[in-house]
């Protein structure tokens, strides 16, 4: 019977994601099967990469960002996600979106 590495798989999304004014967003990893390696990628956050399961990420430029996660479990399997557009900071605050662009409700926080 043959074995089948089970896939890292990708859990982290918009439930994930926490947030913090004036313009932190903390992530906090989802993923199922176990994984031992995260690369996280935020173009437009600072730091643009980060290599820990729940990374504090910073964004200070207005607009939309998008969010890549890649996983890799200890067999060396590895799944990747990207959220494109998932955070749209604002002069009013920060918001998250779903994978069609819509806002979440009552996921906008001022930053005022």
């Amino acid at each position: 019977i043959p074995y089948v590495i089970p896939s890292p798989g990708l859990g982290a999304g918009t439930q994930g994601v926490h947030n913090f004014c004036p313009g932190y967003v903390q992530f906090f990893d989802a993923s199922y099967h176990h994984p031992s390696k995260w690369h996280w990628y935020f173009p437009g956050g600072q730091p643009t990469e980060d290599t820990v399961p729940n990374p504090r990420i910073f964004y200070s430029n207005a607009g939309a960002h998008s969010v890549r996660l890649v996983v890799e479990n200890s067999f060396g399997v590895s799944d990747t996600v990207t959220w494109t557009d998932l955070i749209y900071i604002t002069a009013n605050g920060i918001n998250f979106r779903d994978s069609l662009g819509n806002s979440l409700t009552g996921s906008v926080v001022s930053c005022s």
